[in-house]
């Protein structure tokens, strides 16, 4: 449900971008999104993971941070808007950046092949 909200707020973000409320919406809303991704990794961490050894303990818990990352990052993107609502909107762009490198997974695989 959260990834359906998600136009909502880039709406409101492409139409009132200067308005800081606005600003901070969007990326407390991308924020909750990234944190119900965590849920869902954590899950699959917890049932499939651990339990049948597909991956590297240390692996694990490398993504764990990479994936906690973002949203955190959102937070931080959204504070910054109380300082600068340009540089809270600068961060919103290249955050999504960083997902187009390869994570800790897919580095693991790559060595494995």
């Amino acid at each position: 449900m959260c990834v359906a909200f998600i136009p909502y707020p880039t709406e409101l973000i492409g139409e009132y971008g200067t308005s800081l409320p606005v600003v901070v919406f969007y990326g407390l809303t991308l924020a909750l999104t990234g944190f119900a991704y965590n849920a869902l990794w954590f899950y699959v961490v917890r049932r499939y993971i651990t339990s049948e050894k597909i991956i590297h303990q240390e692996t694990v818990q490398k993504a764990t941070i990479w994936t906690l990352s973002y949203p955190i990052s959102y937070l931080v993107a959204a504070g910054l808007a109380f300082i600068s609502i340009n540089l809270s909107i600068v961060l919103y762009i290249l955050i999504p950046l960083f997902y187009l490198l390869p994570g800790i997974i897919d580095k693991q695989l790559m060595e494995q092949v």
